[in-house]
């Protein structure tokens, strides 16, 4: 699931992910094409519907 939100000359695409692995398969696409990117990921234990831990990660490209 991805959210892309844009203000003037910054973007932040948010996704949720069963997969940390995918952090690492995502910073080498994307540095290819922004020059600031900056990961930052965070574990949400205890949801309600899955067993699964969740990986949150942003990702922030400033002009």
């Amino acid at each position: 699931m991805w959210f892309i939100l844009e203000h003037k000359f910054s973007k932040e695409v948010i996704s949720l992910d069963i997969n940390a692995y995918m952090l690492k398969y995502v910073k080498s696409m994307l540095d290819k094409y922004y020059v600031f990117l900056h990961i930052i990921h965070a574990d949400i234990n205890y949801m309600p519907f899955r067993s699964n831990v969740f990986t949150l990660f942003l990702l922030k490209e400033t002009l």
